[in-house]
């Protein structure tokens, strides 16, 4: 009786998939009943790299020939979603080198740079560090702009160049349909943007200062 039982129940995995291939790229479609997760596999047949989104997790992933992943993090969107209905990188995320070294690591708010986001050379020292914050919401749309602090590095490691942004408020316009005589006319508001503010620190290969510029 319990192997009859532990056939019915081995026949209830499920595992569905489907093939399409175009010139360039082969897409692979399954469904997995025990994950409960549609796997979308899209594999590039002129080098090699797969891209792999899985759902409803989001997960998006794409691997080079070598097993290496170029880039992971996370889509959200859908009806209700702050995102919208597409789905939008959300979250952190990771790019890599071919080498498997990190090329940069941050998170996005709805395809958006949130936060602090950290850039590396390839020989793996730092090469970049500059955040990002959400200032508003405009029609719905998320502003993120750069924000705070600011630092580039050369590829040995020393700093070259410090400093700081701010979102500051300018004037700026659009141009619109007048209804009534069917004209463009200009209407003028604030809008924000990133500025750099203080003292500006560039240095030299050895450490030394060679300039500061005030904003």
């Amino acid at each position: 009786m319990r192997n009859f039982l532990t056939v019915i129940a081995s026949t209830l995995i499920i595992n569905i998939s489907a093939i399409a291939q175009s010139d360039s790229i082969k897409t692979i479609y399954s469904y997995d009943s025990i994950t409960r997760l549609y796997t979308t596999m899209h594999i590039d047949l002129n080098n090699g790299d797969t891209t792999k989104i899985q759902q409803p997790l989001g997960r998006y992933v794409k691997i080079n020939k070598n097993g290496v992943k170029l880039i992971e993090g996370q889509k959200e969107g859908g009806i209700g979603h702050l995102c919208g209905c597409e789905p939008r990188k959300q979250g952190l995320w990771t790019y890599r080198y071919s080498s498997g070294q990190i090329d940069s690591i941050g998170e996005y708010i709805c395809d958006s740079q949130f936060g602090k986001w950290k850039y590396y050379y390839p020989n793996g020292l730092i090469k970049k560090e500059q955040n990002f914050a959400v200032e508003g919401t405009e029609y719905f749309v998320r502003l993120v702009l750069p924000k705070g602090q600011f630092k580039e590095f050369d590829e040995k490691g020393q700093l070259r160049l410090k400093g700081q942004y701010k979102i500051v408020a300018v004037k700026d316009s659009i141009d619109v349909i007048d209804p009534n005589t069917y004209n463009f006319v200009k209407i003028w508001g604030n809008t924000l943007k990133s500025a750099k503010t203080g003292i500006w620190i560039y240095y030299d290969s050895f450490g030394a200062v060679l300039r500061k510029e005030k904003y």
